[in-house]
């Protein structure tokens, strides 16, 4: 439950420093950089895409040396069969 109120507060906040930020450069009241401005809005989005994607590389690589080691156990076995004259 608390980790669903810190993300919503995270959010929040970004939301809110935008929407000031958007202010600010609409005023003409800064010099910063309109990708800038915007940051607060897409920074938190992309961590999660980047995030998102990593964790899904991640999952892949883990799940190829799983089955990686199913063909080497599979081969052990065979050999050992095939020496203790089962096959």
């Amino acid at each position: 439950m608390k980790k669903d109120k810190d993300t919503k507060f995270i959010f929040s906040w970004c939301y809110f420093l935008g929407t000031i930020l958007v202010t600010l450069k609409a005023l003409n009241m800064t010099a910063v950089p309109w990708l800038w401005v915007l940051s607060p809005f897409w920074i938190p989005w992309a961590l999660v895409l980047v995030l998102g994607f990593l964790a899904l590389i991640f999952a892949g690589l883990l799940a190829s040396f799983e089955w990686i080691g199913d063909l080497r156990r599979k081969h052990k076995l065979k050999k050992a069969m095939k020496k203790a004259g089962a096959l």
